[in-house]
């Protein structure tokens, strides 16, 4: 029946105003439990007019009900990420440029060891600046060209009986020291044999007796021997080498 606000009834009417339950909704079957809707459509949704904004928190949602294609492109920002949420296991392989990341942000202790190796290095990207003084070891350094050291070294890089004779690529050297009697001329030996007569210099090793001036015969010297002279009667002793192959 209806009514108006004095309870005079009017005419029957199929339905009530304020009823509290009722057996179906919309021609579909609740099913008995407080606040729960039945399905209304045939999809199998809940329409979303139907659903009060913000009614809807962490309780109401099922693990694993939130699927990636349930999230619209860019709706996961910085905000939405949780301090130390994304792992390596959410990083995939190569996804991360160097548009990535800024300038300076990588730093020693991000780097695992043995992580960067020759092929993550570009060409000349090392420069001087790049190394601090003394790491550059004897350890580091496997062959270096002539053309780098050429002229930078000198008698004091160079460690006592470190040039023998198989360093010197054939070149042989001879050295000795002789007496030459009454300035005549003496047989001297290399005391070894070069392929062909050596380039030979003498000094004298007194010049107390006035200058006296050692002389190399040139037609004399062999492969074995050499002859040499003062320019005065002096017996004297003189230091010589002989360099040649």
């Amino acid at each position: 029946m209806a009514q108006f606000t004095d309870r005079t009834p009017i005419v029957s009417v199929p339905f009530a105003f304020r009823a509290q339950d009722a057996n179906t909704v919309g021609g579909r079957r609740a099913d008995g439990t407080p606040n729960n809707l039945p399905v209304l459509n045939a999809e199998g949704k809940l329409p979303g007019t139907m659903v009060q904004d913000k009614t809807l928190g962490a309780a109401q949602l099922a693990d694993g009900a939130v699927t990636a294609d349930k999230v619209a492109a860019g709706a996961v920002g910085n905000p939405q990420l949780a301090a130390n949420a994304v792992g390596q296991a959410n990083i995939a392989a190569g996804s991360i440029k160097a548009a990535h990341v800024d300038d300076n942000q990588i730093i020693t202790r991000h780097l695992d060891s043995k992580a960067v190796t020759s092929a993550k290095i570009a060409d000349d990207a090392i420069d001087i600046q790049h190394i601090k003084n003394g790491a550059v070891t004897d350890a580091k350094i496997s062959s270096v060209a002539a053309g780098k050291v050429f002229g930078q070294i000198g008698t004091g890089q160079i460690a006592d009986g470190a040039v023998t004779q198989a360093k010197l690529g054939g070149l042989r050297i001879a050295s000795g020291r002789a007496q030459i009697p009454n300035g005549a001329w003496t047989t001297i030996s290399f005391g070894k044999t070069f392929s062909a007569p050596p380039i030979v210099v003498a000094t004298a090793t007194d010049g107390g007796k006035g200058d006296v001036v050692v002389q190399i015969h040139p037609s004399e010297t062999t492969t074995t021997t050499f002859k040499a002279g003062l320019n005065g009667g002096w017996t004297i002793d003189i230091n010589w080498i002989a360099i040649g192959y």
